[in-house]
């Protein structure tokens, strides 16, 4: 496992890249770094656009997609055999999320709607735009057969039909403040919101169940095989840190000990283990899940890592 103090992308098991190294926020000259894993080592950069958040791999392994914070060159499309080519832009409004769906064929890019591209020719299927005001997530069906967006000034969760691109069903209120949209190894929505985590059937568009949890919690990650829910709280003056659920029995449990800082992301490692970063101490949290509880994370002959601002794991 390594830990590096950049935004962090982890490549798929087909490309010899493990990891892509992407700027930071404030970077005159934006280079995204190429890091293989077995030898440790970077490969030669290539230059990025000014605000470059989110970096996915096609299929094959042959583009790459490049997706900013950014109007101008909102996504980049680039070669991996050549990677200073572009390909392809688009220029939309600055991403606030995107993902790309299982059988990388769409990539989904959420800006000020859902904009669907077509990974074989990059071109743009259909930019939605009532998917709720200033969308903010988007998460995709294990089957790929559905997007759900979620809109937290609307209190709105729409799913999208990614064979007709178009919305489908009733969208679904969600009260107070939503965080995040993910979808869990047992192929259901979750959705964070204030003092809530919604249980959704993304086929029906119904809510299943409600979590009540005393935070306001983060998006939503999960355990391998799907058993823990695990999320951080935006606002940890009140409850814990960090809060789970069992997801087969819905028993709530919360960080022991307390630990006073806002967490900001949340990388799984294993089954029993966590790591999460704080952009507040700059230090790397480690979770266990059974028990829930948190500490410094410690490693043999480097201690506990410093400046820490992202966190990737093989």
């Amino acid at each position: 496992m390594r830990f590096l103090s950049f935004l962090l992308f982890l490549a798929s098991a087909f490309a010899q890249t493990n990891f892509f190294l992407l700027p930071s926020a404030s970077s005159q000259t934006p280079v995204i770094t190429p890091i293989r894993i077995d030898p440790f080592s970077a490969a030669t950069a290539f230059p990025a656009q000014p605000s470059a958040s989110f970096f996915f791999v096609n299929a094959d392994g042959t583009k790459y997609y490049s997706v900013a914070r950014a109007a101008t060159d909102t996504v980049l499309v680039l070669s991996a055999a050549s990677p200073s080519t572009v390909l392809k832009r688009h220029n939309l409004t600055p991403a606030e999320a995107a993902a790309i769906t299982p059988d990388r064929r769409r990539l989904l890019v959420v800006a000020n709607g859902l904009h669907i591209i077509d990974t074989a020719s990059d071109n743009i299927l259909s930019s939605i735009t009532d998917v709720g005001t200033e969308p903010i997530d988007v998460a995709v069906a294990l089957d790929a057969s559905r997007a759900f967006v979620l809109s937290s000034t609307s209190n709105r969760l729409t799913a999208v039909d990614l064979t007709t691109n178009a919305t489908v069903g009733n969208p679904i209120t969600i009260p107070g403040i939503c965080t995040g949209v993910a979808v869990g190894p047992n192929g259901l929505i979750y959705v964070t919101a204030t003092n809530r985590v919604y249980e959704i059937d993304g086929r029906f568009m119904t809510i299943r169940t409600e979590f009540p949890v005393n935070a306001l919690p983060g998006k939503i990650v999960f355990t391998p095989g799907g058993r823990y829910g695990v999320m951080i709280n935006q606002t940890p003056a009140t409850g814990s840190a960090v809060t789970s659920i069992e997801l087969p029995t819905g028993i709530i449990a919360v960080a022991s000990p307390t630990v006073p800082v806002i967490l900001n992301t949340l990388t799984v490692a294993s089954a029993g283990r966590i790591y999460a970063t704080s952009n507040q101490t700059r230090a790397l949290y480690e979770i266990l899940v059974e028990p829930l509880r948190i500490r410094t994370a410690t490693f043999p002959n480097i201690a506990s890592p410093t400046n820490v601002v992202a966190v990737a794991t093989t």
